[in-house]
């Protein structure tokens, strides 16, 4: 299991919510399929093509008093839990000197 950020979006005025944070404790492949497009054949006649399919990964998150069930693309994975329950994005890596402050 792993502990992530999931970012719902935002709300109805436009302004972006609070990342939520949650156990990630299942994830499942979902395919998909995107909807028919419209094709000329060879005779010059047009013609309904299928969509293109693939795969959604999505992730379910223990949060709270319930769960999320949504795209990992909008799960980002918590490294170092500091006090607070939060963390950066990605630890930092010792081999790599840290980026300078630009004012």
């Amino acid at each position: 299991m792993l502990m992530v950020r999931v970012n719902i979006g935002k709300d109805k005025a436009g302004k972006m919510q609070e990342p939520i944070v949650g156990l990630l404790i299942d994830t499942h492949l979902m395919p998909m399929q995107a909807p028919p497009k419209a094709a000329i054949n060879l005779e010059g006649a047009l013609v309904q093509t299928p969509g293109a399919t693939g795969f959604q990964a999505l992730g379910v998150v223990a949060a709270g008093k319930g769960f999320i069930v949504g795209p990992l693309a909008s799960m980002t994975p918590i490294m170092q839990p500091d006090e607070e329950g939060d963390a950066d994005e990605s630890p930092p890596d010792p081999e790599r000197p840290p980026k300078p402050d630009v004012d």
